[in-house]
């Protein structure tokens, strides 16, 4: 709280009508901040009753506004991101102290509520729901001291001085099986938007590889370029997010764009890993507004990226690499991709029948600073481990998720400056095989014996057969090197997610 603005010893003096449905006899409340973030809402008679207590790290914003009464409109004459009017207020209106919050539902199982467990033990997330205060102000009040105090509760609540900001949105509207993106950017994305007074543009890619050319060119439409924007939110598919990032790091200043790029990722897709894998990191549910909550609250965290060479191309990666069974799985499933997620378990069944195998020679290095040879026909270094045998599946990670329900890589974080990887080799039951795809939602596949986990820095793999899936999409086949990185791809997540 050091670099924040010290709480206005003002707020005691203004005085807001205590809400009809507080069921409080003082007729006037005022706001007094306890530190650690904590709003309490007090009475303003003799006993100074604490009647609420918010926690400002479920707000995303707070506004004042002049409710018309005569027009049951809201002319919104005193926004904290704004100076102040001078102009007459309206006699028929009144001014609205309004707090957009977005608390985790406290939700008691039938243990809980019986007293068998206390509701402390329940740990994990649970959705956010919408729970905004608005207090009416005494009609003596004054309105600058009001919008001042408002102004510092903004700067608590995001971290930051209120400032203009603008976001560009890109939907990618054939994203997922309900291909509902554009609505739900409408409907949830830019309402939060506003209410955090993010002002947003929604641009809707009309074909292939249009995200990949609008961070290559940064070339938006309408005489806009991505310089223009704060930040890019992408709505759509991990795939959505692996077009964006390669057109960015097509360009000649790309680590420099990359340095000066905040991203958000609401995932609208089948897998929607990426998404996945900054909620879990952030303890939050993974869904659009739990999504867009992050984002408002405007925390960035760096995050880990690699590049992979094939023969003819070079291509970024933020999420994962398969090969083998995996990337049958995700690519030959493609056929049932109307069946939402559900479509890799069906396949997945499949492929532990058939129980392919694929030849392959797998080498890596845990050095910090690994030296990758230039050319792929030359051999790796000497200190390198080399792993040459018949694998069932090659799952490199970036990632904790490469699906909602696929805890791929339960060890991965967003900075950790490696990528692991999941190895099964044969010989491999198909029993012990199910009960790797079983435990995947869970991470409890590395369990499983027979299961491998290597971390490193770079690598080489040289497989025969099956696909090079990166990031959900198929790159040339053949012989790839990867090599990590480290904290350059800055992405809005919650302050616990590393």
């Amino acid at each position: 709280m050091s670099n924040l603005p010290t709480w206005p010893e003002e707020a005691a003096n203004i005085k807001l009508l205590t809400p009809p449905e507080w069921k409080s006899s003082s007729v006037f409340c005022s706001l007094r901040y306890d530190g650690d973030n904590q709003l309490s809402i007090v009475s303003s008679d003799s006993s100074q009753q604490v009647l609420e207590v918010i926690d400002l790290k479920d707000c995303i914003g707070v506004q004042v506004e002049i409710v018309l009464k005569s027009k049951n409109a809201i002319e919104k004459k005193y926004e904290t991101n704004e100076p102040t009017s001078p102009e007459p207020v309206d006699t028929q209106g009144s001014a609205v102290l309004t707090l957009y919050c977005y608390p985790q539902q406290k939700l008691l199982t039938w243990i809980q509520r019986w007293g068998l467990v206390s509701s402390s033990s329940q740990r994990h997330p649970q959705p956010r729901v919408a729970q905004h205060r608005r207090f009416v102000v005494a009609p003596a009040e004054d309105l600058q001291a009001v919008s001042r105090v408002a102004a510092v509760l903004q700067h608590y609540v995001t971290g930051r001085p209120a400032s203009p900001l603008r976001y560009l949105i890109l939907v990618n509207p054939r994203s997922g099986p309900k291909r509902n993106a554009r609505n739900i950017a409408e409907t949830v994305v830019q309402p939060m938007f506003l209410q955090a007074s993010i002002e947003s543009d929604i641009v809707v890619t009309t074909h292939a590889q249009h995200a990949m050319q609008i961070g290559e060119t940064k070339l938006v439409g309408n005489d806009k370029i991505l310089d223009q924007y704060n930040a890019v939110i992408l709505m759509g598919g991990d795939g959505t997010i692996h077009e964006f990032l390669n057109g960015v790091m097509r360009r000649d200043d790309a680590m420099a764009t990359l340095a000066k790029l905040r991203l958000g990722a609401i995932g609208c897709g089948t897998a929607n890993g990426f998404t996945k894998t900054i909620t879990y990191a952030s303890q939050e549910v993974v869904g659009p507004l739990q999504e867009t909550f992050l984002i408002c609250k405007g925390h960035v965290t760096a995050t880990d990226i690699s590049t992979y060479t094939t023969r003819k191309s070079t291509y970024t990666s933020f999420l994962t690499f398969a090969w083998g069974n995996i990337a049958d799985i995700d690519i030959d499933s493609e056929c049932i991709r109307c069946l939402g997620e559900s479509r890799f378990d069906l396949w997945g069944a499949w492929c532990i029948l058939r129980m392919r195998h694929y030849h392959g020679r797998f080498s890596y290095t845990n050095d910090p600073k690994p030296v990758l040879p230039s050319n792929l026909s030359d051999p790796v270094p000497e200190s390198w481990t080399v792993m040459e045998d018949d694998f069932i599946l090659f799952w490199a990670s970036h990632v904790s998720h490469a699906a909602t329900g696929s805890m791929n890589s339960p060890h991965s974080r967003l900075q950790d400056g490696v990528i692991r990887v999941f190895i099964l080799r044969k010989p491999m039951s198909r029993f012990r095989a199910t009960r790797v795809l079983l435990g995947l939602d869970t991470g409890k596949h590395i369990e499983v014996e027979g299961a491998e986990y290597v971390a490193c820095t770079a690598y080489r793999l040289e497989p025969q057969g099956s696909y090079n899936d990166l990031d959900g999409e198929v790159i040339e086949d053949g012989p790839v090197q990867a090599k990590v990185i480290p904290g350059v791809l800055n992405v809005f997540a919650g302050p616990l997610a590393k």
